[in-house]
């Protein structure tokens, strides 16, 4: 399996506000699009995105952790593939790292 990296820095005015990272697979990504999403977009505490479940598309299947709306995945039509258990080896990173002004 292949290992990257992808820290990421959003700001604002030229400011950092967020800064998140992580090594692992190539679910880094989705991971870390979806830990900002849910702090920029959803005002959620950072810890709180970290810990929400999150999914992954990749070759056309979805893969969804426990805590996703499975049933509005499956109405799209795309292959879904569902975790038994919450795993943050499963979709995208073990750990997040995160900085947040």
């Amino acid at each position: 399996m292949r290992s990257m990296t992808a820290p990421t820095v959003v700001r604002r005015d030229g400011i950092a506000e967020l800064v998140v990272g992580s090594a692992g697979s190539n679910r880094i990504r989705s991971a870390l699009l979806q830990v900002i999403a849910h702090v920029v977009d959803g005002r959620m505490s950072p810890q709180r995105a970290v810990d929400a479940p999150r999914l992954h598309l990749e070759r056309g299947a979805v893969h969804a952790e426990p805590g996703i709306d499975v049933a509005a995945l499956r109405a799209t039509g795309r292959p879904v593939s569902v975790f038994a258990a919450r795993s943050r080896s499963s979709v995208g990173a073990r750990r997040l790292w995160v900085i947040w002004s």
